[in-house]
């Protein structure tokens, strides 16, 4: 009895397994399954026989890689620059769209309702209205990513506001604060989880609208124009290549902010 005892105690005090372990999954189990994808990819183009312009082998789009990576990476950071300009301008005017929608009761019976009706409607329709008026530089390109990456953060710093407890609020009153203290105290931490998320769902939609906003316009800078040039001669490794790029920019931007949201909202 005494032995099933200390055994139990063993058991409750005894370490639980390494987070080392854990991290390390995280890295290595999306290796083995990119790993496994891609001889499932040359698998199946050995059996089934498709032609190259449909669907070409994993050695062809890494010769792509490998011969044209800097290529394909130049024209990325150029899509990257209207993807960050974007994603900030969209951001910051979400943001205080939000608040100003949150705070002023006239201003959100005037706007909104349009918000609303706008932030449903596709965005792509307004991309030949965007063209008209602004032509196909890069004020156009980031008109475009702007639009797509202000909606998620409005929408989620009005929802965050909206969750804050009333009885927080009244308290820093009277406690004879101003509405910036409370804000800043009580409000604002409340709503942060809130805008970041919009925010990450911004980031991925900043990608969407810059590389959009080329596909649209063959011809200008970034990697996106580069897409629709190869798709006329059929050259299916070189898009494939370049989607890749694009995931690995987008992935390693996704993780960065997300590590950031974790440090700024570390009572979560």
């Amino acid at each position: 009895m005494t032995s099933q005892v200390s055994e139990a105690a063993t058991e409750a005090v005894a370490p639980a397994p390494s987070s080392r372990t854990g991290r390390i999954r995280r890295f290595v189990d999306p290796i083995v399954f990119a790993i496994f994808f891609v001889l499932a990819w040359q698998g199946f183009i050995w059996v089934t026989g498709f032609h190259s312009v449909v669907l070409p082998p994993p050695s062809k789009v890494w010769g792509v890689l490998w011969n044209q990576g800097d290529f394909l990476v130049g024209n990325m950071l150029d899509t990257a620059v209207t993807i960050a300009w974007g994603f900030f301008l969209g951001g910051v005017m979400g943001f205080v769209s939000g608040v100003l929608i949150n705070h002023f009761e006239a201003v959100k019976r005037a706007i909104h309702p349009i918000l609303v009706s706008l932030y449903v409607i596709p965005k792509a329709v307004f991309i030949p209205l965007l063209i008209l008026w602004w032509g196909v530089g890069f004020e156009y390109k980031l008109l475009v990513t702007v639009l797509l990456a202000f909606f998620p953060v409005t929408e989620n710093t009005i929802t965050g506001l909206n969750g804050v407890e009333q009885e927080m609020v009244e308290l820093t009153r009277s406690l004879r604060g101003s509405n910036w203290f409370g804000f800043r105290k009580v409000s604002l931490p409340f709503a942060l989880p809130f805008v970041l998320a919009g925010l990450r769902i911004a980031l991925t939609e900043s990608f969407i609208g810059g590389v959009l906003s080329e596909v649209l316009v063959p011809g200008s800078a970034g990697i996106g124009s580069r897409i629709v040039e190869a798709a006329a001669f059929s050259n299916t490794e070189f898009i494939i290549a370049s989607i890749m790029v694009i995931a690995s920019f987008g992935i390693v931007s996704y993780f960065l902010f997300l590590w950031l949201e974790r440090r700024l909202t570390f009572w979560v």
